[in-house]
């Protein structure tokens, strides 16, 4: 009898957690495998998350609530956001010694959205910062 009462018990228990599960879940709009490479694919490409976002029709409020819920999915839109980085970043530096404006053209562009979206923007002194500093020397002269 006691077995059979600790074994309800455990059912009952196991029941509640995937009610609960399930409740969390749908909280969270999920995304198919189809809408997350379209997604990766425009970040990697260059696309801001607002305009990505809206390929998959959602808001980037809902995927960053997503990503908070699912920290694999952060770290899959991290990466390919940095993979499109490192590609500007690439052509920035090629482009540097023959035509240092547009290096500083497109490094001050990265760096302006970048300030609209973080917050704390203003009080990080990256790399970006110092590859600006020494293009626009660069391009002085200095």
């Amino acid at each position: 009898m006691r077995l059979l009462t600790e074994a309800l018990n455990a059912l009952k228990t196991d029941v509640a957690n995937k009610w609960h599960w399930m409740y969390n879940m749908a909280e969270v709009r999920m995304y198919s495998k189809d809408d997350i490479d379209v997604l990766c694919e425009a970040l990697e490409n260059g696309m801001d998350r607002e305009c990505a976002c809206a390929l998959i029709k959602t808001s980037e409020q809902e995927l960053d609530t997503a990503c908070l819920k699912d920290k694999e999915l952060d770290r899959v839109i991290k990466y390919h956001e940095a993979v499109y980085m490192r590609k500007l970043l690439k052509v920035v530096n090629q482009k540097a010694n023959t035509d240092p404006d547009f290096a500083l053209k497109v490094l001050s562009s990265k760096y302006e959205e970048f300030q609209r979206k973080t917050p704390k923007a203003k009080k990080d002194k990256g790399n970006l910062v110092s590859r600006l500093i020494e293009l626009s020397e660069k391009r002085n002269g200095i």
